[in-house]
Order: C-alpha cells, then sequence, then structure tokens
C-alpha cells in the first residue's frame, strides 16, 4: 500500500469532491460514509442532484456539503461536471466520483493527491475498481481484467505499446489537476459517455501524463447479462 508522505511545511492540496446523482439508491448511505472516512480533507463535497425523488436527498447535509439541482433533462455527463467543476472552482484538485462506487479505504484519495505530489507531469489519475462485494462472476472477471493489481502511469509516448487503450480511465472515480484541467478546457459538453477518455486524450495530446493508481480502490460494478 502506497503511504501518504507529509511534509509540514508544505500546505496540502486543496480537494473538491464532485457527485453527480440520481436516485441513488440503497448504496447511497455507503457512498457517503466511505467518503466521511477519508484521511485526506476534502474542502467540498458537492452533490448534482437531477430530480432524485427515492429519498437520496434525505441523506445529505447541508452544512457539510454543497448542492446543486438540476432539471433531469438537463443532464449531460461532461456538461454537468464541468458546471459543478466551474461553480466550485476554488481547490487544485477535482475529485469525480459516482453515486454507486464506495470508496474502499480511508487513503483511497489521499494516494491520488499523492501521485499529484511527487509528480507536477500528471494531469489526471483513476482508481482501481473492484466488483462489489455481491458481484456476479461476469462483473467481478471484467473488473479484475480492466483494473489490474499493477499501477502505471502513461503518456502519449505509450500509444503505440497500449493503442487505444493509452487513455483508459474512469470518472467513476478520477482526480484532475486544476491547472491540467483548465488547460485543456475541461469535460466536454453534449458527450452521451466517455468524457472522461476525450479528456484524457486532449490531456496527453497537450503533454500531460494519465497514471492507473491500483492502491486507490473502489467498489464499484453493475449487475449486467452477458447480452447487456
Amino acid at each position: 500500500m502506497i503511504k501518504q508522505q507529509k511534509n509540514e511545511n508544505i500546505a496540502p492540496m486543496k480537494v473538491n469532491l464532485f457527485i453527480p446523482t440520481l436516485n441513488a439508491g440503497k448504496i447511497w448511505k455507503e457512498v457517503l460514509d466511505g467518503v466521511a472516512k477519508q484521511s485526506y480533507p476534502i474542502s467540498r463535497l458537492v452533490i448534482i442532484d437531477s430530480g432524485s425523488t427515492d429519498g437520496t436527498l434525505d441523506l445529505i447535509n447541508e452544512q457539510t456539503c454543497d448542492l446543486i439541482q438540476i432539471d433531469k433533462k438537463d443532464f449531460d455527463h461532461g456538461g454537468t461536471r464541468q458546471m459543478a467543476a466551474e461553480t466550485f472552482s476554488d481547490a487544485e484538485v477535482f475529485v469525480f466520483l459516482t453515486q454507486d462506487a464506495i470508496l474502499a479505504e480511508p487513503d483511497a484519495i489521499g494516494v491520488m493527491i499523492q501521485a499529484f505530489e511527487e509528480n507536477p507531469e500528471i494531469g489526471m489519475v483513476y482508481g482501481r475498481q473492484l466488483p462489489h462485494k455481491n458481484a456476479k462472476i461476469l462483473e467481478t472477471h471484467a473488473r479484475l481484467f480492466n483494473y489490474p493489481a499493477e499501477s502505471k502511469v502513461r503518456s502519449m509516448e505509450d500509444a503505440d505499446r497500449y493503442g487505444i487503450r493509452t487513455i483508459s480511465c474512469s470518472n467513476s472515480f478520477a482526480a484532475y489537476r486544476k491547472t491540467a484541467f483548465l488547460a485543456v478546457n475541461g469535460l466536454p459538453a453534449g458527450a452521451i459517455l466517455g468524457e472522461d477518455v476525450l479528456i484524457a486524450g486532449t490531456m496527453l495530446l497537450e503533454g500531460w501524463k494519465l497514471a492507473y493508481l491500483s492502491h486507490s480502490r473502489i467498489h464499484h460494478s453493475h449487475d449486467y447479462s452477458a447480452i447487456q
């Protein structure tokens, strides 16, 4: 496990955490509990809700988080996250998490921040996705295949080796250095999916590096059938 090295003479990087929600369901409390247990200080927890009716907002404490409410028809995977980051831009790192992703350890976000501190060329990092504890075999295999135990830092120089997988990443649990995020104009609006790989590709083209951190982990999986 990577241990965060703290220098008492260096102020911690300011972190804002963004979570889009829509009827987050029974798992939502576990997601919030995982956030609350993080050892690295989170400056702002920002919830972007697009019309929940299942009690999702009942678990939100507006004294400890910021709430943005939008209409469901206005939700856009890239544009909504971009809007939230622009609204609450007072941080050096933007972390994005989905409503069904449970942070696996208290240092999950701290490991991400350590990567930024140790390598100023890294513009984006993303964590390892482990299957939920009750996940079926198909989804368990998919997570273990796509999110291996070895961490990697990738750049455009790796494109010949990895091909399209050079820009593999996921906003289910990802963090962006604000300066890199702004340098490429943030997340693209209008993308029905893949806003994360689009910004990753742009960052690499602009000379930034992308890191996959196997020790920064979440539990996140879906009960899809083989056809799905």
